[in-house]
């Protein structure tokens, strides 16, 4: 289903790209043909001063005053063979000054501007005098110039956020799948627990000095965490000042009793051993014994799990290493998504219900800090102190 989805996006983006070309390539277009239809324009100006300007009783001068009048969009200046400015037209920065200085000012701007972009018509009155017109670009060319772009953006704009609503949808999507997993998963263990526990009941009654009933009773105990924890993904779960050196003691003892035996599991901590954080003690041990159990597969049967725990402003921070086979570096982040997984037993739930964990009950983070294939893992998780 994710991989329909991805292919979705691709195909979206793709069709996107080629309307944003094709747009581009009919705005490039219609500019070109404004362009020369403007500059066809000018021409016509010029021919109509030229005609005025050589001779004033033509009876042609009526129509080249007309010509030069019906102009309302060019922007035009016109001047001598000196490049002083003998008229204008269609100027909005002068519009908006009386000052004449500044209003040369600008013509003289406006020309070497003009001049830059080669807009320029030499009009020859007779034989010794020429005039010259420069021209601009009319606000709708440049409007026209500038819209494609406008739209481009305001249609990716769209896209972007269209894609991160799909996104958006599709991780709600997931969480609920993987709530509804978990909830369901804590429903269907409940039943068969309860008939061990009556039958455990029943057991120590009857052979209450045997080791062994003694240590059926703490797998059940395992057994009700396990499902008590799976009850607690999808609500808020309440958090209580806990001391965090003894959880972490806890659960290296724990987890270093169903250990292979050449793997060797340490703490090291220069944090303060009254410290006390708010924490739900079996969701966080659920991290630690995630990242242990992940540790335990990457060793294959040996090697060291070293949990490194130091304080640093308004965070404890505690690094879970380990020395197993490593992640290479563009699965760091994945290996967080629910469902994904290197190994072929499993779901690949546990990491990414630690990162739930930690980010939205515990408002912490857990992330890779350190990989390298071949030499080891090192997992970072930081909680906050307040």
């Amino acid at each position: 289903m994710f991989q329909r989805y991805l292919n979705w996006q691709s195909l979206f983006v793709l069709v996107a790209i080629i309307i944003a070309i094709l747009s581009i390539i009919y705005s490039n277009d219609l500019t070109k043909k404004l362009a020369v239809e403007e500059q066809n324009k000018v021409e016509a100006v010029a021919k109509a001063l030229e005609v005025a300007g050589k001779n004033a009783l033509s009876p042609e001068l009526d129509l080249a005053v007309q010509i030069i009048s019906s102009n309302s969009t060019i922007p035009l200046i016109i001047t001598d063979q000196q490049n002083n400015v003998l008229d204008y037209n269609n100027q909005p920065d002068i519009a908006e000054t009386n000052d004449e200085a500044k209003t040369l000012t600008i013509l003289k701007s406006k020309i070497e501007e003009y001049a830059k972009f080669e807009k320029k018509i030499e009009v020859k009155i007779n034989d010794s005098t020429s005039q010259y017109v420069y021209y601009g670009e009319s606000a709708l060319m440049q409007k026209l110039r500038v819209f494609p772009f406008t739209i481009l953006g305001i249609f990716f704009l769209f896209i972007i956020l269209l894609l991160y609503f799909l996104n958006y949808s599709n991780r709600y999507i997931q969480d609920k799948v993987w709530v509804g997993m978990s909830k369901e998963t804590a429903h269907q263990l409940g039943t068969p627990l309860t008939s061990l526990v009556a039958w455990l009941e029943h057991l120590k009654d009857k052979y209450k000095d045997e080791e062994i009933v003694g240590e059926m009773g703490k797998d059940v105990d395992r057994l009700q965490l396990i499902a008590d924890r799976f009850s607690k993904i999808g609500s808020q779960p309440n958090l209580e000042f806990q001391p965090l050196i003894p959880i972490v003691e806890s659960t290296i003892e724990y987890m270093q009793l169903r250990a292979p035996k050449k793997v060797i599991i340490e703490l090291e901590t220069s944090v303060a051993k009254d410290i006390q954080l708010e924490l739900n003690k079996p969701l966080f041990e659920w991290v630690l014994e995630n990242l242990v159990r992940n540790a335990l597969d990457s060793l294959e049967g040996k090697g060291h799990i070293i949990f490194k725990m130091y304080e640093k402003d308004t965070q404890v921070i505690l690094d879970v290493s380990d020395t197993g086979k490593g992640i290479p570096k563009s699965s760091w982040k994945r290996i967080f998504n629910p469902g994904y997984s290197t190994k072929k037993r499993g779901w690949g739930l546990g990491l990414s219900l630690s990162k739930r964990i930690m980010k939205e009950y515990h408002h912490g983070d857990i992330f890779v800090k350190q990989s390298e294939l071949g030499k080891g893992t090192t997992f970072r998780i930081l909680l906050n102190k307040i």
